[in-house]
C-alpha cells in the first residue's frame, strides 16, 4: 500500500476529453472517512456526428445545482460530481433545453442531441 501526496488544484481545465471518469479520495486527520471528488468530462454533440461537438452549450446537472458550458470542440466537464444519476439541462445557443439522465460513473459521458 502505497500513499502519494500530490497537490490539486480543481480550478484546472480539462483539455484530455479522453479522461472521462476520475476519482479522488481523501483522508482527513480526524479519522472520517474518505472525501471524493469525482470528475467527469465529455462531448455534446448532434445525433450521429460524434466527431463535431457543439460549442457554447450550457450543461446543468439538475440535483447539484451547477452547471458549466462547453469549450469550442463542444466539452464539458463538471469536478466536483456525486455518484448516482444525475439529470442534465442541456442548451445549446439559440434552442430549447434537453434533459438527459447520466449515471456516474459509466465509460461514457457525451451528450447526443
Amino acid at each position: 500500500s502505497y500513499v502519494v501526496t500530490i497537490p490539486v488544484d480543481l480550478s484546472i481545465e480539462f483539455t484530455a476529453p479522453e479522461v472521462r471518469t476520475k476519482v479522488l479520495r481523501f483522508t482527513g486527520d480526524g479519522g472520517q472517512g474518505p472525501d471524493e471528488v469525482i470528475m467527469i468530462s465529455g462531448v455534446v454533440h448532434r445525433k450521429g456526428k460524434p466527431d463535431e461537438g457543439i460549442p457554447e452549450v450550457t450543461v446543468s446537472a439538475r440535483e447539484l445545482q451547477m452547471s458549466t458550458t462547453t469549450n469550442r470542440e463542444g466539452i464539458y466537464a463538471f469536478r466536483r460530481m456525486r455518484f448516482g444519476t444525475h439529470t442534465f439541462e442541456v442548451t445549446p445557443p439559440g434552442e430549447k433545453k434537453h434533459q438527459v439522465s447520466i449515471t456516474v460513473p459509466t465509460s461514457n459521458y457525451d451528450i447526443e442531441l
